[in-house]
């Protein structure tokens, strides 16, 4: 990874459907989540997800733009698109590309006979069904020791860690949440939030030793 290489977070909103439903209650009320992103305190970009109820699907588009200056001069530029379909409550695919600082990354997956296949930055793909992917939209996600990492198709082992419950700002208001320190085997770590089973608040620490904060809008 280089100076701010991300984690992807690909989160799912609910609105009206039958769809919908399937997904539980991890999922918000609206039909839109953002997120301003901040690195040791300064605004560097935005994490935008936008729904659409396609009958007994749900696709979920993901959009994130990065960028880090000094003076007047950039020093990363990071662009991630990414469309999630859901169906029955089980993801069906994900085809995501990014532009990380110049490099292009891509990950393209699909189910089949209830595996995960499918090709990636990093290789062919071939995982189980129940492998988790840095979708961190879901809670039962911690429940998985392996995630896939779906900016560049990097296979995490993961060791998670419920750090018990603390308040958080969410939209201006104070909110108990649940937070979980989720540690990966290549070093990398997320400190999710979530209350009531619905994230509130994601922070990640960067290879270079920055923090990164994801706050709600």
């Amino acid at each position: 990874m280089i100076l701010l290489r991300l984690p992807v977070l690909l989160v799912l909103i609910l609105f009206s459907g039958a769809a919908l439903a399937d997904l539980g209650e991890s999922i918000p009320t609206s039909n839109v989540l953002d997120f301003t992103i901040t690195r040791n305190g300064d605004v560097i970009g935005a994490h935008h997800v936008r729904f659409t109820d396609n009958g007994d699907e749900v696709i979920v588009r993901t959009d994130i733009n990065i960028r880090v200056t000094f003076a007047f001069i950039t020093l990363y530029d990071y662009q991630h698109e990414a469309t999630e379909i859901w169906r029955d409550g089980v993801l069906q695919s994900i085809e995501a590309k990014t532009n990380n600082d110049g490099a292009p990354e891509f990950v393209s997956l699909q189910r089949e006979a209830g595996r995960l296949v499918g090709d990636s930055t990093r290789g062919k793909l071939d995982l189980p069904g129940d492998t988790g992917a840095t979708s961190y939209w879901n809670p039962a996600y911690l429940d998985a020791g392996t995630w896939l990492d779906t900016q560049d198709g990097e296979i995490l082992k993961m060791n998670h860690d419920q750090k018990g419950e603390e308040p958080v700002t969410v939209q201006g208001q104070a909110v108990t949440a649940r937070q979980s320190l989720s540690v990966a085997d290549n070093g990398s770590e997320v400190r999710l939030w979530y209350a009531d089973k619905r994230l509130m608040k994601m922070q990640f620490r960067a290879f270079d030793g920055s923090i990164l904060e994801y706050d709600r809008l």
